[in-house]
């Protein structure tokens, strides 16, 4: 089976680390034909150089590439690209259509919206190879989501990350199916800590906030609402860890943003920015709490990557983060806002009465519990090392995604 995967952005955030996780299962357990379209070099690249996977390049015109879920705030700046893609678009599509043709797949497996939208606009001549959306992320805009709706006519099955998205994307239930991200147990899993280069954290006791620097990820939240503990005591310290990675609006200067809040906030330099790191799962095991504040989240790959590690976390419980982290058991569970809850009732009638709205105060209250109950966190961080092990291993992944394709192909 040859199968041509398409990935808008060739960067390395949580949607590229699961491709490249499927993409080395499937080199391993399979003998497919695995091609990678990319629109240009970059660290998704770079993670495959040694491996059998094809990579390929096509740029797509500058006004495809910026549509963002974050940069785009309103349907007449997204009509306003429209406009400028009628004019580009068609001729991305044409050498879109060309190397298809030369590549002759199978499966066309798309990791992106904007990849869900050129792959479907593809000529009608190769409707037969079987397309497949994967759901990373749940669309908001009005006009994105009526969009994918009437181009989901030509997809013989998508795939979701959770539930939350299952039940949120705009295709018909019958067309989507759930397949959990894949969390890497081996390379995740609790560490011992090399101090050389932060030898003074020996003595301190770590919060750790792993993430992508956006405004959308609630970093500013978090730093925030735990200034009165660290500057309770030299004891504390909170480590930031991630970078930018969007040239999107909203995303563009936002570390130095929030580089500017901790100096306002904090005494001492208590907070600690030490940037994108391979070697991530180190960090989660080096803090006795990860908090994970985001705003909107489809799965929460941090939040499973720190109970892999044994960390227990304090979280949002937004989209599917609810379905990782057990409230009162791996973690804690905290609601952003009202908006948030009847989003998560709706979408999934969970039982989320019980669940605290986030005040600052509140979100302070629950590291504290974690940080003075030495058991506590030991029992949480067992429990939540076997739930990951359990819901989100590389193999139930992988032989997940491989029975759609076998399902699809064969039809």
């Amino acid at each position: 089976m040859r199968i041509l995967y398409i990935n808008p952005f060739s960067g390395f955030g949580g949607a590229e680390q699961s491709l490249v996780t499927l993409l080395l299962y499937l080199e391993k357990t399979t003998d497919y034909d695995l091609h990678l379209l990319l629109p240009d070099e970059g660290v998704l690249s770079e993670k495959l150089k040694n491996t059998s996977v094809k990579v390929h390049y096509l740029f797509p015109p500058s006004s495809f590439t910026s549509l963002s879920r974050v940069g785009l705030k309103g349907n007449f700046q997204l009509i306003l690209v429209f406009i400028q893609l009628l004019f580009t678009f068609p001729f991305y599509l044409f050498s879109l259509a060309s190397f298809v043709k030369t590549i002759k797949p199978d499966v066309i497996h798309t990791n992106g919206i904007k990849s869900h939208v050129a792959a479907s606009l593809l000529p009608m001549s190769l409707a037969k190879i079987r397309l497949i959306w994967h759901w990373r992320i749940v669309p908001v805009n009005k006009m994105v989501r009526f969009v994918l709706s009437i181009l989901s006519h030509r997809i013989f099955m998508s795939i979701a990350n959770s539930k939350f998205t299952e039940k949120s994307v705009p295709v018909s239930a019958h067309l989507v199916k759930t397949v959990y991200n894949p969390i890497d147990c081996k390379r995740y899993s609790p560490v011992e800590f090399d101090y050389t280069g932060y030898e003074f954290l020996k003595d301190r006791i770590v919060i750790s906030v792993v993430s992508v620097l956006a405004a959308n990820k609630g970093v500013d939240t978090v730093i925030s609402a735990l200034a009165p503990l660290l500057n309770e005591s030299d004891s504390y310290a909170l480590v930031i860890v991630g970078d930018e990675i969007y040239e999107t609006s909203g995303h563009q200067g936002y570390k130095t943003k929030l580089e500017e809040l901790a100096a306002l906030v904090t005494t001492k330099e208590k907070v600690l920015f030490v940037g994108f790191q391979h070697d991530v799962n180190r960090w989660m095991s080096l803090a006795q709490v990860v908090v994970y504040f985001s705003e909107a989240e489809s799965f929460g790959r941090v939040v499973a990557e720190s109970l892999a590690c044994k960390t227990p976390v304090v979280a949002s419980a937004v989209g599917g983060i609810p379905e990782i982290l057990e409230d009162g058991k791996t973690g804690f569970l905290i609601e952003r806002d009202r908006e948030s809850l009847n989003s998560l009732i709706d979408n999934l009638s969970l039982e989320t009465d019980n669940l605290p709205l986030v005040t600052d105060s509140l979100l302070l209250e629950k590291v504290k519990i974690l940080l003075n109950d030495h058991e506590l966190r030991r029992k949480m961080g067992e429990r939540g090392r076997e739930f990951v092990m359990e819901q989100f291993s590389v193999e139930q992944h992988g032989e997940g995604i491989k029975n759609i394709y076998e399902q699809n192909v064969n039809k």
